[in-house]
């Protein structure tokens, strides 16, 4: 009888030995698969930021790592899922309403189609999405850039252009690093006259939730600039949104930039935006819409809806009277 209930609390012994050598040997190589993932598959999903003006990172490590196409399908669910979403902190960037996108990869890229839904977005809106993709599929090993359809056809921007293959560098974000609190630009403010603009070297602060181009006009609107100039934007002027990508700078205004400035030329107030915001090199180009929509014609400025390059001769221009007022004092002095 002993022998056998030894026998038997020995085979009990042993079944447990067992069952804990299974599970912390399972246990072992779960941890051994995280830690895989974690350096193979951790990226940033980028969300909507709370105030949805920008987008806000969130930490995430990938199941499917390396499986490109399995890995993008996951963020893009991910980006979609309104359940998780913390509102005091970020929001789900595939807004309600829009199909979650279908893709698939090819040479390195994804091919990101939209329904037709997609098209009910607005400007702000569409870009911000588009970023969010943008950025958080390119950190995918064997993802480097992404295309965007509607319905297997090539997405257009406003310019009526296909939009094109975008990659990392394609979008300048509000991101919580990615400016120094201080940045040396230059802005045009408007001569004393109102008739040229006057560069102006400024250190301005940028803050977390604002494009640095927000910020350069929004210096332009409510900072005097040195003596002998003026500032060449109506005060009542709001920047509603600008967003830089395939080297445009798009810009949206509010209905105050139509306000007349006494003895302001229309043009000095658009190229003062102009000048300004290429002359930090993230655009080459500029585009306004005002309210989200197209103005064909801003008082007596036309084609206030097209692209625009920047225009130096309207500062060479006040340089060159500048030049031609001292002269007559030069000789006068030499009389």
């Amino acid at each position: 009888m002993i022998v056998m209930k030894h026998n038997r609390w020995m085979a009990l012994l042993l079944l447990l030995i067992t069952v804990c050598t299974l599970f912390y040997g399972c246990k072992k190589e779960e941890q051994k698969t995280e830690a895989e993932v974690e350096e193979k598959g951790a990226i940033n999903l980028y969300y909507l930021n709370k105030e949805e003006d920008g987008l806000y990172p969130v930490s995430y490590d990938l199941r499917k790592a390396d499986d490109p196409e399995a890995a993008a399908k996951e963020i893009i669910f991910l980006l979609t899922d309104t359940e998780n979403e913390n509102a005091d902190q970020y929001k789900a960037s595939i807004y309600k309403g829009v199909t979650p996108p279908s893709v698939e990869i090819s040479d390195q890229m994804a091919i990101v189609d939209f329904g037709t839904n997609y098209q009910q977005l607005d400007a702000d809106k569409e870009i911000l999405l588009r970023s969010s993709l943008v950025q958080s599929l390119v950190q995918v090993k064997g993802i480097d850039s992404v295309s965007f359809t509607i319905n297997g056809s090539s997405l257009t921007g406003p310019d009526g252009e296909a939009v094109g293959v975008m990659t990392a560098d394609t979008f300048i974000l509000s991101r919580r690093d990615f400016y120094s609190q201080k940045e040396e630009v230059v802005l045009y403010y408007a001569n004393k006259e109102g008739n040229g603009l006057v560069p102006v070297k400024k250190e301005i602060d940028v803050s977390d939730n604002m494009p640095i181009e927000t910020k350069m006009l929004d210096t332009l609107i409510r900072e005097p600039g040195p003596e002998g100039t003026r500032n060449p934007l109506p005060s009542g002027l709001t920047i509603n949104q600008t967003q830089v990508y395939n080297g445009i700078c798009y810009v949206d205004l509010s209905d105050e930039i139509d306000d007349i400035l006494p003895e302001m030329e229309d043009r000095v107030k658009v190229y003062s935006m102009v000048n300004t915001l290429t002359d930090r090199g993230s655009a080459s180009m500029v585009q306004f819409t005002v309210e989200g929509r197209p103005l064909e014609k801003l008082n007596d400025f036309q084609h206030f809806d097209r692209v625009m390059t920047n225009d130096l001769s309207l500062s060479e221009q006040k340089s060159k009277e500048a030049e031609d007022q001292e002269e007559p004092d030069n000789e006068s002095e030499s009389r």
